[in-house]
């Protein structure tokens, strides 16, 4: 028969508390290294905050991953663009409600408009020590602006708040980026400013149209004026030009007639001066001449009636062809 002797392995407390004590430094060391890895997203800037000495650095652009002592802090500051919305319609509004302004006239304007700005990531670290709660829209952007566009609203009459709707944006623009280099805050970059509307009382609009109509009628009727002024003269100058060519023309048909004529009697004088010196009679010229005479009426088909006394023809009729 075997019998089977239990044999216990002890171990002392000593060892047991040493165990349980590197086991316990093992985890607070893993934990203390998942605290020491950090991640900076993409489009974002990491800053770390070090309570123990007060220092805070930027890190740089995401995406990556980033070291840091356990008692350090990540922070993050989003560096693309953002948009900034104040306007009211339906009942609903943007961001922030619309900008209530008056103009010039007393008139109350209600003005929708949208800025796109980003944050410089060079001035990250400038920017979190200035808004540690990154609220810079609350606190500066939206009051900023709203000021800005009562203030230039306020120059202006309500019936040229339309028709001067991009001399006003533009003013609005120019002068927010200026007072945001006023004040310091170089860190934020406008991209764009884009003025939506500008809501005037409904009995003025009416009117302001009404206007508009009346202006846009008296521009049109200018412009019909001058293009019947225009068609007018366009056609009395043709006319002009017209009656001057033709009375060129006949000035040059009958200086080229004139011209044409004094050949043929240059060359009907030479002629008569030749037969003459050839037969030392100008009577033969003369009888030359009236044979020329019959001839070309022969070539018409007139029939010629010639009387006992010489060729002088006494009556050119037609002929049955003609």
């Amino acid at each position: 028969m075997e019998y089977e002797v239990p044999v216990s392995v002890g171990i002392s407390r000593k060892t047991a508390l040493s165990i349980v004590g590197g086991f316990i430094i093992l985890v607070v060391l893993a934990v203390a290294a998942l605290t020491m890895i950090a991640t900076v997203d993409f489009g974002y800037v990491g800053i770390i905050l070090d309570p123990v000495t007060g220092s805070i650095w930027s890190v740089g652009e995401g995406p990556k991953y980033v070291l840091k002592l356990p008692w350090q802090i990540l922070e993050q500051i989003y560096v693309g663009q953002e948009t900034l919305d104040m306007w009211s319609s339906g009942g609903k509004t943007g961001e922030y409600p619309a900008i209530n302004a008056f103009t010039s006239d007393g008139l109350e304007a209600r003005v929708d408009i949208t800025i796109q700005y980003h944050v410089d990531s060079a001035y990250a670290v400038d920017i979190f020590k200035r808004y540690p709660r990154m609220d810079w829209e609350d606190r500066t952007l939206a009051p900023v602006l709203r000021q800005i566009v009562r203030d230039i609203i306020a120059d202006y009459k309500g019936t040229d708040t339309i028709p001067k709707r991009d001399e006003i944006a533009q003013k609005i623009a120019e002068r927010f980026i200026e007072k945001l280099q006023e004040i310091g805050l170089n860190g934020i970059v406008i991209d764009n400013i884009n003025l939506r509307n500008i809501d005037l009382p409904e009995q003025f609009k009416k009117a302001l149209e009404a206007k508009l109509t009346a202006e846009q009628q008296k521009i049109q009727a200018e412009y019909e004026r001058e293009r019947i002024i225009t068609l007018a003269n366009a056609t009395a100058m043709e006319q002009i030009l017209k009656a001057k060519g033709e009375a060129e023309a006949q000035i040059l048909k009958a200086e080229a007639e004139a011209k044409s004529k004094l050949i043929i009697a240059n060359a009907t004088k030479i002629q008569i001066q030749l037969i003459t010196e050839a037969f030392g009679d100008p009577k033969y010229a003369v009888e030359y001449f009236k044979y020329l005479y019959l001839a070309e009426m022969a070539k018409s088909g007139a029939v010629i009636v010639i009387g006992e006394g010489g060729v002088t023809p006494l009556l050119s009729l037609p002929s049955k062809s003609g």
